[in-house]
């Protein structure tokens, strides 16, 4: 007799969250300078400062649509034609 699983929403965002948590301390993230360095600015701030890092092409956005699932999923990541230039505060940015 198998039994459906019923998380909600929020439940689900907890795992996520925890998840990463995990991934960060596994691969020592958290002992890195900059870690936490942004935890002060409101979400908007920081959703302003992303896309404008998009639209430099700092970071380039990766869009996964899974059609069997119906999701739809992005991840951001540097721009790796760009890197050089920015490797070791080698370009500055006003925001």
């Amino acid at each position: 007799m198998s039994r459906r699983l019923q998380i909600n929403w929020f439940e689900t965002i907890s795992i996520i969250s925890f998840l990463g948590i995990l991934l960060v301390k596994k691969y020592r993230h958290d002992s890195l300078n900059l870690h936490g360095a942004g935890k002060h600015l409101a979400k908007g701030e920081a959703s302003r400062i992303l896309c404008h890092l998009v639209i430099e092409e700092v970071l380039a956005e990766e869009v996964k649509k899974n059609y069997l699932y119906g999701s739809v999923s992005s991840v951001l990541k540097v721009n790796e034609s760009k890197e050089p230039d920015h490797h070791c505060g080698g370009k500055k940015f006003i925001i």
